[in-house]
């Protein structure tokens, strides 16, 4: 079946809007001619390309209604209920004590290491020593954050 093509004038029409939204929308690249017009010749619009194009612009550009800002607000709150329920959303003080607890488990440990280290590696225990208490300060600094 042959595509319906039109003139940018009929297109208008069809539409119901200016030759100068059409131009607009050609220069967005909303809506495309068919082929590029030649010296002389007017664009040609595919039909069944500009309608459903228009039309999506149409939508998106749309501002929302109360109805649809109320109803898309409902949908997220239950959503994130929902996502609390199946523990994919925890509370921040709970992530906060959680992180606090692996900071101290950590820098527990890496005390240990120094004392640990300090007794099999003497050579090393002065560098070791210093590197571990910087490592504990870091930590230090990361708990006070929870």
């Amino acid at each position: 079946m042959p595509r319906l093509t039109v003139p940018r004038e009929r297109l208008a029409a069809i539409l119901t809007t200016s030759g100068r939204t059409l131009w607009r929308l050609e220069a967005a690249g909303i809506i495309r001619p068919t082929s590029a017009p030649k010296r002389g010749q007017v664009s040609l619009y595919d039909l069944e390309q500009a309608v459903p194009a228009y039309l999506t612009h149409l939508v998106a550009e749309r501002p929302q209604s109360a109805k649809d800002r109320r109803d898309e607000a409902q949908a997220e709150f239950v959503s994130i209920k929902s996502a609390q329920m199946r523990r994919e959303l925890l509370p921040a003080a709970e992530v906060n004590r959680a992180a606090a607890a692996v900071v101290r488990a950590a820098a527990a440990r890496l005390a240990r290491l120094e004392d640990d280290l300090a007794r099999t590696l003497p050579e090393a225990a002065d560098e070791v020593g210093r590197a571990v208490r910087e490592a504990l300060e870091e930590l230090a600094a990361l708990e006070n954050l929870t």
